[in-house]
């Protein structure tokens, strides 16, 4: 039971990085002064996230798609770390 809070806590860990780039991002826009950026990635035919900036305006919009995508990569990668940690351990 322990493992799989271990594991849910780091995609949760993700999915707030992913918010976290994502508001981040469109104010570092505005403060270096790009004026006109429209940033919106497609992956398997949906939305990753949005990004609108004009002038000094700013939309930042995560998706469902992008938040499970987050959440499944922390997963992921937790689940890599762990493999190869324990079988690091075991050779030695």
């Amino acid at each position: 039971m322990q493992i799989l809070l271990k594991y849910f806590s780091n995609g949760i860990r993700f999915l707030l990085f992913y918010f976290c780039i994502l508001f981040l991002l469109s104010i570092i826009f505005v403060i270096f002064d790009y004026t006109q950026v429209t940033s919106k990635p497609i992956v398997f035919g949906q939305e990753l996230f949005n990004i609108q900036v004009e002038g000094n305006h700013f939309v930042s919009e995560g998706t469902v798609f992008g938040a499970l995508s987050a959440f499944t990569a922390g997963l992921v990668i937790y689940f890599l770390f762990l493999s190869v940690f324990k079988r690091k351990s075991q050779q030695v």
